[in-house]
């Protein structure tokens, strides 16, 4: 019996994957695209199916090694999409989502190269030790996306996904901007609500229905917090920076030379 081809895109997140997941994937002809609602039940479906070929999305940043593992204890051949986007980029947006999801972290507290308490400590973003995690784990050499030439030759970055998966996007297909922020002073203002006001999860002993509705109430709040800071003037961030200059660029120094490799990777 022929074995299909497997693909993953494991992520990283913010790196373009839900412009990926909602307009490219599913546009691709020739390959069985499953959203990542799906993703946990990849190994059930394709032992229930019969596609020469499937694409399986989701994003994972902390657990991507463990995740990657668990790939390759039933697919050892399956071929990996992995997007990266620079360091420096990356955690400033994932800076501004964490904030977004209830998140009250200080920069400090969010990212260091020194404190262990850090959420993100410097060695956790060396991407090329993830390149060679999947080298070193599977059979076919994965396809590296650098997410900076999404933005400055579209064209390229969709047909490297061709060429790697040998498959066309549909004709039919419209590009569009998938595009959600908040700027600077509203997440300033969410921060400090956020530190005010720690949301906790209703534990699983909940009904799923329930932990939803929670969330999406809390979620509502946040929204109504942004709404207001509208009406208000920057001078409410006291002349303080969400993200100072100079963190960020000690951020690019720090992770310059792996970065390097990652754009050769991704030409």
């Amino acid at each position: 019996m022929r074995q299909p081809e497997v693909f993953f895109h494991v992520g990283l997140p913010k790196t373009g994957t839900t412009y990926l997941q909602r307009l490219i994937f599913p546009n691709l002809k020739g390959i069985q695209f499953y959203k990542k609602r799906l993703y946990d039940k990849h190994h059930d479906i394709i032992q229930n199916s019969d596609y020469d070929k499937y694409l399986f999305s989701c994003e994972f940043d902390k657990p991507l090694k463990e995740r990657l593992l668990q790939i390759k204890i039933n697919y050892p051949q399956a071929k990996i999409i992995v997007c990266f986007r620079p360091q420096v980029a990356w955690l400033a947006s994932r800076y501004r989502y964490h904030i977004r999801k209830f998140g009250g972290a200080t920069w400090a507290e969010f990212f260091s190269a020194r404190n262990n308490d850090a959420i993100w400590k410097a060695e956790e973003l060396y991407y090329m030790d993830i390149v060679n995690y999947i080298i070193e784990h599977f059979s076919e050499p994965p396809l590296v996306l650098n997410f900076e030439s999404l933005k400055t030759d579209k064209k390229r970055f969709w047909n490297k996904i061709e060429e790697y998966t040998s498959t066309k996007l549909d004709s039919s297909f419209k590009d569009k901007i998938i595009k959600q922020n908040f700027d600077d002073k509203s997440l300033y203002v969410l921060r400090k609500f956020n530190r005010w006001r720690k949301y906790e999860h209703l534990p699983n002993s909940f009904p799923k229905f329930i932990r939803k509705t929670h969330y999406k109430l809390n979620e509502l709040v946040l929204h109504m917090v942004v709404f207001y800071t509208k009406f208000l003037s920057k001078s409410v961030m006291n002349g303080e920076e969400l993200l100072s200059k100079q963190s960020l660029e000690e951020v690019g120094v720090l992770y310059q030379e792996d970065w390097s490799k990652i754009e050769e990777l991704g030409k």
